[in-house]
């Protein structure tokens, strides 16, 4: 053995109590066991027997005989301890049953590792000797038996099975738990770091570590006992090769020079596999066995790698979380090769495994370590998004300033233009007819109607540049119905009627701003002009329709016509030219009945 079993030694047997160790044993085969067979032969057998080393291959029943004294026992209530016993065992005292406690006929129900207690009823003994007999039933490969037996105060008894089952079986359940729920735990915060190999490795060591547990506390598996058997052994050797992936990429990770060669993962990886299709693939217990020593010495080693890589780790780094996890391993190192001795020995039953319990600090210090620097990235994350967002937020207020003064810069520059256009039309309007007007004063012979008329040009061209800044420059209703209030005077003090005509609903036009605004005034101002100075009419209509898709304006007088070709004449070239400025349409049609002018305007 590589290091001496821990918990091999039972304590003393209780006052009043007996250790039965002497005994003689029948093997029964396969039949129930329940009577001794007449052709096998009784032969003097020393407890502990393990069938591995006594009986080699052997499957079914074997019968124990022991003797004891009731001289020897205290008074009160009595009980029958099996510490260990494999796979499972009913006594019988004097030739009657205490009951069996599961089944004993395959599939047999695994006790291997759960301590049996009987109460023993004072009827069934006689003074003197009597007879115990405890039958067991297992198979090869899996260290059945029978530890001493121990026969005396059920209290005294009662609490040494207690104390052994949670030890055993409570203990290990509770470990297992908790190693599962870490690796649970681990594998989501795998998944919100997917990137982060470490956490993923061993969260499925931690999940397969506390599942595989579950074969020393569950007695009648789900599956066949020989799958359930092959897949505990099977997963021992999965852990082993997750957990020094884990170690690879740990190592890696805290200290990034600290590489193992390339071909180490796929070999870990090819060792699972192996040891799964090896021990599942194999069809008894004599063959899966074959494959134990094998694999187990493989998995030492990987073993005694992966905590070499986190103690030299240790040893370079000198921080608290690698110390914790290389010393947690060693102790987890010391106890594998404890239960490994344990495996090996074919001649004791009923030591107890601990390697469940060493990894129970290793997991928590690994797992105390991944939620750290979880909660560390968490934190820099946090600070990196605080920091970005007051940048954002710096980068805000600087395009709102610069926006602002874009904002700024771009109403100064349309101001300016704005005042450049209403120069140029004052200067093209306003300024020819102060011009007129003054070379009219100028003459000798001074005719005041003229000049009259020329400074009245004036006045109108100054309203029309100021009515076509309004604010309801995009109703054309508002900016029309302002020119006939401007125009209606002057064409009456010459005789003349303005009718104004609205047909239909007559909608806004949303790209009527300023600028077109007062090319539209300019237009209709110039036809009513026109109509004012040559048509000689009486009367003159200025009609709005208004249609879904466009809006027409119409001006029309009852003159005597005019020739839109005779030389010199620019007015229809200027209307039309503001026409195409507002994007509409212009025709003309005159004749004896008089003239009319059509502006089509498109509602875009």
């Amino acid at each position: 053995m590589l290091l001496p079993p821990l918990c091999a030694c039972q304590p003393p047997p209780a006052p009043g109590g007996l250790r039965l160790i002497e005994a003689q044993s029948q093997e029964s085969g396969k039949t129930n066991g329940a009577a001794p067979s007449a052709a096998a032969t009784w032969r003097a057998t020393t407890l502990p027997d393990n069938w591995d080393g006594q009986r080699p291959g052997y499957e079914g029943h074997v019968r124990y005989r022991l003797t004891f004294d009731t001289s020897s026992l205290a008074a009160g209530r009595l009980g029958v301890y099996l510490p260990a016993v494999g796979m499972n065992a009913y006594p019988l005292v004097n030739g009657v049953s205490l009951g069996a406690v599961g089944r004993m006929q395959p599939p047999v129900t695994r006790h291997f590792y759960t301590p049996l207690l009987w109460e023993l009823p004072r009827g069934l003994l006689k003074p003197g000797n009597n007879e115990l007999t405890v039958v067991v039933a297992g198979h090869p490969g899996y260290r059945c038996g029978l530890a001493p037996v121990e026969i005396g105060p059920y209290d005294s008894l009662y609490r040494a099975w207690q104390i052994r089952g949670w030890l055993q079986n409570t203990g290990t359940l509770v470990t297992s738990t908790l190693i599962g729920a870490l690796g649970v735990y681990v594998l989501l915060l795998w998944l919100r770091e997917r990137n982060n190999r470490v956490f993923g490795w061993f969260g499925l060591a931690a999940v397969v570590w506390g599942v595989r547990n579950l074969n020393y506390v569950i007695t009648d598996p789900p599956l066949p006992s020989l799958l359930w058997s092959q897949l505990t052994v099977a997963g021992a050797a999965v852990f082993q090769g997750l957990f020094a992936l884990f170690t690879l990429h740990y190592c890696e990770s805290v200290d990034p020079d600290d590489r193992a060669p390339r071909w180490l993962a796929p070999a870990l990886l090819a060792y699972m596999a192996a040891a799964l299709v090896w021990f599942v693939a194999a069809p008894g217990f004599a063959q899966s066995r074959a494959g134990f020593v094998p694999f187990a010495v493989l998995g030492l080693a990987i073993t005694a790698w992966s905590q070499w890589r986190l103690v030299r780790l240790a040893v370079r780094q000198r921080r608290a979380e690698v110390v914790a996890i290389a010393m947690s391993g060693l102790l987890y190192l010391a106890l594998v090769l404890h239960d490994f001795a344990i495996a090996r020995d074919i001649h004791s039953v009923g030591e107890v495994f601990l390697r469940q319990y060493a990894s129970l600090p290793l997991f928590l210090s690994i797992g105390w370590m991944l939620t750290r620097r979880y909660l560390d990235a968490l934190e820099e994350a946090r600070s990196a998004s605080a920091l970005l967002q007051s940048r954002v937020e710096e980068q805000r207020k600087l395009l709102e300033r610069n926006f602002q003064q874009l904002r700024a810069a771009e109403r100064e520059q349309a101001q300016a233009a704005e005042r450049d256009r209403v120069m140029r039309e004052l200067h093209d309007g306003l300024g020819l007819h102060l011009i007129t007007a003054y070379e009219q004063c100028q003459r000798a012979e001074v005719d005041r109607s003229n000049i009259a008329e020329s400074l009245q040009d004036c006045l109108t061209d100054l309203r029309v540049a100021i009515d076509s800044l309004a604010p309801e420059e995009r109703d054309p209703l508002a900016v029309l119905g302002s020119l006939r209030f401007r125009m209606a005077p002057r064409l009456e003090a010459f005789g003349m009627q303005l009718h104004w005509e609205v047909d239909g609903d007559v909608p806004e036009l949303p790209d009527l701003d300023a600028a077109r605004a007062l090319h539209l005034l300019r237009l209709v101002q110039e036809a009513l002009t026109n109509a004012l100075r040559h048509s000689g009419a009486k009367t003159v209509t200025l009609r709005v329709e208004g249609q879904t898709a466009s809006v027409t304006v119409i001006v029309r007088d009852d003159g005597r016509g005019f020739d839109p070709g005779r030389p010199g004449g620019r007015g229809l070239a200027h209307m039309r030219q503001r026409a195409r400025q507002i994007g509409g349409q212009l025709s003309v049609r005159t004749g004896p009945e008089g003239s009319e002018v059509r502006l089509e305007i498109p509602v875009s």
